[in-house]
């Protein structure tokens, strides 16, 4: 109801005034239509969604009202103005769908929202120690939820292949081991972990910090109307 029927009138009214128009989700492109006389930038994240509409592999179905929604998007991307990616394989992703000139497309990564610091000893031995770490230690660390496009694997080839190299110099490798921040591994994970002599890896659960980094990063994102240099947030 929101989405379809409240966001577009606030959006238009809005918008009126805006000296620039920022969609900060690829799933609110389908509202750059809306605002196609004001100059606007269309934030995206990933283009997930928008490849598994256009793949017909099983594990990547998609229901037809998803299909129709992921259309919907497709078209706005392409209408915006300009499109922001927060990552190079996001923004190399959408070159590939060939959904928006990529003339028009820029890359900026996501900034920090928060005063990070680092913890004062001994409450940094503390918690280190609850995952069989140490300051000394030099470790690889990756912090997501374990779904495929994180990608961990991948992070674990990487230790593997740096203890590989390490090996074959006769030199001490860069990192001994691994610390992932989310869900534990899996079996299969674990086993090749173990099959390749890789300490087992740590799983650090997600603090209450991280927990709330997660919720307001999955919080509902419409837009922000930029007015000389100062940003108001829209829905």
């Amino acid at each position: 109801m929101d989405k379809f029927v409240l966001s577009p009138f606030t959006l238009r009214q809005a918008a009126r005034t805006a000296d620039v128009v920022h969609l900060c989700d690829r799933g609110n492109a389908m509202d750059v239509a809306r605002v196609v006389g004001r100059p606007n930038v269309l934030a995206c994240h990933d283009v997930i969604a928008l490849a598994a509409a256009r793949s017909t592999q099983p594990s990547r179905a998609m229901r037809r009202t998803g299909r129709i929604f992921q259309l919907l998007i497709a078209r706005g991307v392409a209408q915006a103005q300009r499109v922001v990616c927060v990552s190079r394989s996001t923004e190399r992703e959408l070159a590939r769908l060939g959904l928006v000139d990529p003339q028009r497309v820029s890359y900026v990564p996501n900034g920090l929202n928060n005063d990070f610091a680092p913890v004062p000893q001994p409450g940094a031995t503390r918690r280190l120690a609850r995952f069989g770490l140490t300051a000394e230690d030099r470790y690889l660390l990756h912090v997501g939820l374990g779904l495929p496009h994180n990608n961990r694997s991948a992070v674990l080839q990487t230790l593997i292949a740096l203890q590989d190299a390490a090996h074959a110099t006769d030199t001490p490798p860069p990192v001994r081991k691994l610390v992932f921040v989310g869900r534990r591994l899996d079996a299969a994970m674990t086993a090749d972990a173990e099959r390749h002599e890789v300490p087992t890896p740590s799983c650090a659960a997600p603090t209450s910090h991280t927990r709330n980094s997660a919720r307001c990063t999955q919080a509902p994102q419409h837009c922000s109307f930029h007015r000389f240099g100062k940003a108001s947030g829209g829905r």
